[in-house]
């Protein structure tokens, strides 16, 4: 067995047994699977100020044979960060929309379903305000998906793998109702949607004034995953009175 930080004879963390005859054994510490004890945390220690002061310990147990250790290698391994699959960022103002109008923003079409009136792009960013308006990210069709529709024709986004979506926001308490973003449904209903109930991935208030809400989409969690392979995003605000949030970045990555 190798164990991290630990000579613990039953650590709760940190070990890892090995067995093998005349082999190279690898293995991959990563602190993100490691956990620290009740008694350390109490203590007012870090993870990080733990692994950076570590240990190891090698051990062979009561009933194992005699073993020669001929070499020992410890490597950096880097971890790839997420890849972007498709990014905005506020900072140019767009044309004005209409209702059902659209526009291609850096290589994806952005519909406005309904509430053009209160949605407005500019410098500063997405200015969405109450009552239902709906901005639909991938799609140029104003027409809505049904139970058994696949795709949208032209749905240009691809959620077939598994990818983090990231939408930073400012003025998020002033809007009393929900924020809802959904999946391949850009209609006022759950079941709108190929998808069913769960195209509505993220409904609720915004818990803070500013921040990011991540949301992970794993296909895999999806019944009709088959219309994924061509998919949209709808962002919604569903609130009163008639406040206004601003959304300043939309990232989608690609993640393991």
């Amino acid at each position: 067995m190798l164990r991290v930080d630990t000579n613990d004879a039953n650590p709760a963390s940190g070990q890892f047994r090995m067995s093998a005859t005349g082999a190279t054994v690898e293995l991959i510490v990563d602190p993100a699977d490691l956990t620290l004890r009740t008694e350390a945390v109490t203590a007012g220690l870090t993870k990080d100020q733990v692994l950076k002061n570590a240990l190891l310990q090698f051990r062979a147990d009561s009933n194992a044979p005699n073993f020669v250790i001929s070499h020992i290698k410890l490597e950096y391994v880097e971890t790839a960060p997420p890849t972007a699959y498709y990014e905005w960022n506020a900072g140019t103002a767009l044309a004005t929309f209409t209702d059902g109008s659209n526009q291609t923003v850096n290589g994806k079409i952005w519909t406005v379903r309904s509430g053009s009136s209160n949605i407005t792009v500019d410098a500063d960013g997405i200015k969405l305000g109450p009552n239902g308006m709906r901005l639909v990210i991938g799609t140029a069709s104003t027409t809505d998906s049904t139970a058994d529709t696949i795709n949208a024709v032209d749905a240009q986004l691809d959620f077939s793998t598994k990818k983090k979506l990231s939408i930073t926001y400012v003025n998020g308490t002033a809007l009393t109702g929900n924020f809802q973003v959904q999946l391949n449904n850009s209609s006022t209903g759950g079941a709108g949607s190929p998808l069913g109930t769960a195209s509505r991935i993220r409904t609720g208030a915004l818990p803070n004034a500013a921040g990011t809400l991540e949301l992970t989409i794993d296909p895999a969690t999806f019944g009709n995953h088959a219309s994924l392979a061509n998919a949209y995003l709808m962002i919604r605000t569903d609130g009163t009175p008639s406040h206004t949030v601003t959304i300043t970045r939309i990232l989608i990555e690609d993640i393991d």
